[in-house]
């Protein structure tokens, strides 16, 4: 009987998913920092199996390298073909200092700012968010947006209070579709150079560049002023005087008279033409037993203070003055 001698091969190496990445959270620095914003945004956490996805290569590979190249990465397909790179370990600490940094299971719509995460870095942090869920556009004029998006109504409101106690003002407002989620955007010029000066203070910092190119290329855009009304001249009353100043004394506004002008009217029939817009004076209105005083309030439904035969006053909306809907301050039911 031959015997069968023993294997003198090297065992083969644990699966990825199954080594350990023991202290990869302990330190926090600004790359531990952005990694952690990236979990937050597009990671997941089941027991003691951590995972990110991304449909960018080389930002899943660079978050593999900030935790020491411990991680598993695996190419998958969406539902159109489309591919995206999946990266997952498993470690008891780090998923314990995960949770203990905020993180858990079905965390989508209860994340919170994360626990114990130092001032100074979270400039690092929100690069890590904003590469993993926010998105910077700009108009053909210039004008700019950053938006970060976030199912989370607590992390929206931890993200606005601690961003604006370092000088960058955000705003939200809910986006209801099959999925509700919240909106975060910051447009404001002053905000948005604060925010990526805060983002991107390393030059040699980890991040997704296409998305700091949009912001380079938003602040090399080189805006038109505004250039100065130039001032308009007419003859009236035999004087060259500007169109503002007959604007003043007149009592009608500059652009109408500058627009009746354009479209061929002599500046008489200019002024004299009455608007369209020009409010309604219904002081003196009779509508039953009401009386119209003055005006209330000036707005899309205008309201008139009117006077009642018995001596009460009542604020009425001027359509159902016009159309006499209402008739006397209630005395008369």
């Amino acid at each position: 009987m031959s015997l069968k001698k023993k294997s003198t091969s090297t065992p083969r190496a644990l699966p990825a998913k199954k080594r350990f990445m023991e202290n990869s959270f302990e330190v926090i620095t600004p790359d531990v920092a952005w990694a952690i914003g990236l979990i937050w945004s597009d990671g997941c956490l089941k027991g003691t199996s951590i995972d990110f996805v991304s449909c960018d290569k080389k930002l899943v590979c660079d978050f593999n390298k900030t935790l020491k190249g411990r991680g598993c990465i695996k190419r998958l397909l969406t539902k159109n073909k489309n591919p995206f790179w999946r990266w997952g370990a498993s470690s008891i600490t780090c998923s314990r200092r995960l949770r203990s940094l905020g993180l858990h299971e079905s965390k989508s719509f209860t994340i919170d700012w994360p626990n114990e995460l130092p001032k100074e870095f979270a400039g690092d942090f929100v690069r890590g968010v904003f590469d993993g869920d926010g998105t910077f556009g700009m108009t053909d004029n210039g004008q700019g947006q950053c938006s970060i998006a976030t199912a989370s109504e607590k992390f929206m409101k931890s993200f606005i209070q601690k961003l604006g106690q370092l000088g960058v003002e955000f705003r939200a407002y809910k986006v209801r579709s099959k999925k509700s989620f919240w909106q975060m955007s910051c447009v404001r010029k002053a905000e948005l150079t604060k925010l990526f000066n805060l983002m991107y203070k390393n030059p040699e910092c980890k991040r997704l560049e296409r998305k700091r190119k949009k912001f380079l290329l938003w602040l090399s855009f080189k805006r038109k002023r505004p250039g100065r009304k130039s001032k308009h001249f007419a003859i009236w009353k035999n004087k060259k005087l500007p169109i503002t100043e007959i604007a003043k004394i007149t009592g009608v506004k500059a652009d109408m008279i500058r627009a009746r002008l354009a479209k061929g009217m002599s500046l008489d029939t200019a002024i004299a033409t009455p608007s369209k817009k020009e409010p309604r004076n219904l002081c003196g209105w009779k509508s039953g037993k009401l009386t119209v005083q003055k005006i209330d309030v000036r707005c899309r439904h205008s309201r008139w203070m009117c006077i009642c035969s018995c001596g009460v006053k009542k604020s009425v909306r001027q359509d159902h003055l016009l159309k006499k809907k209402i008739k006397s301050c209630g005395c008369s039911k």
